[in-house]
C-alpha cells in the first residue's frame, strides 16, 4: 500500500508536468485497489523509453513492479521538471526582448513627436559627411557607419547614446592624414641627452 500512494503522489506530479498526460487518469488509477491491476495501469500511462518499460514488465513479482515504476516516475519527473524550467526561462526572455522592443518604439515615437528624430538624423548625416571627407580605409568606415546607425535608433539621451557620440567625435577629430615633424634619429637623441647629463 505505501508503494501505491508513493507512485500516485510521483504520478500526479508527473501529470501536472507532462502536457500530453490527461489530468483524469490521476483520479482514475486513485481508485484502483488491486496492486496488480494498478501497477498495469500505471505503466500504460507513463511515457517513457521501450527498455524502461520492458523493465516494469521483466520485474519478477508486483512489489518489485512498484518499486521499479516508482524509480523510473521520478526519473521521468526529474527531466519533466528541467525541461519545465527551460521553457520558463525561454518564455520569459522573450517576454523581456518583446517588453524593450515595445519599449524603444515608444520611445522612438515620443522622440519623433518631440522633434528628436530630425535632429538626431542630421547628427548622424553630419557625422557620414565628415566620414567621407576623411577618407579612411572602407573597414574602418564602415564599422564607424554601423555605430552610427545604431545611434539613430537609440533613445536620445541614453547612455549608449552618448558612448557612441563620443567614440564617433573622437575618431572624426583625430589627425589621420597628418604627419608629424618630430625628429625620431635615436642616435641624436641619444647625443642630446649625454650633453645634458654630463
Amino acid at each position: 500500500i505505501a508503494l501505491m500512494r508513493r507512485a500516485i503522489t510521483a504520478y500526479t506530479d508527473y501529470a501536472g508536468l507532462n502536457e500530453r498526460t490527461n489530468a483524469d487518469t490521476v483520479g482514475l488509477i486513485s481508485s484502483i485497489t488491486d496492486p496488480d491491476v494498478f501497477a498495469d495501469t500505471l505503466a500504460m500511462q507513463i511515457d517513457t523509453k521501450l527498455n524502461k518499460k520492458q523493465e516494469i514488465l521483466e520485474a519478477a513479482d508486483v512489489r518489485e513492479r512498484l518499486m521499479v515504476l516508482n524509480r523510473i516516475i521520478g526519473e521521468e519527473n526529474e527531466v519533466l521538471s528541467i525541461e519545465q524550467s527551460i521553457k520558463e526561462k525561454v518564455e520569459e526572455s522573450v517576454k523581456q526582448n518583446q517588453k524593450e522592443y515595445i519599449l524603444r518604439e515608444q520611445m522612438k515615437a515620443i522622440s519623433e513627436e518631440l522633434g528628436y528624430g530630425e535632429e538626431i538624423a542630421e547628427e548622424a548625416d553630419r557625422w557620414k559627411q565628415a566620414l567621407k571627407a576623411i577618407g579612411l580605409d572602407p573597414k574602418i568606415e564602415t564599422k564607424i557607419d554601423r555605430e552610427i546607425n545604431k545611434f539613430m535608433k537609440m533613445p536620445p539621451g541614453s547612455a549608449d547614446s552618448s558612448v557612441i557620440r563620443n567614440y564617433v567625435e573622437t575618431i572624426i577629430e583625430l589627425p589621420w592624414h597628418e604627419s608629424s615633424d618630430t625628429n625620431l634619429d635615436i642616435k641624436k637623441a641619444e647625443k642630446i641627452l649625454d650633453e645634458d647629463h654630463y
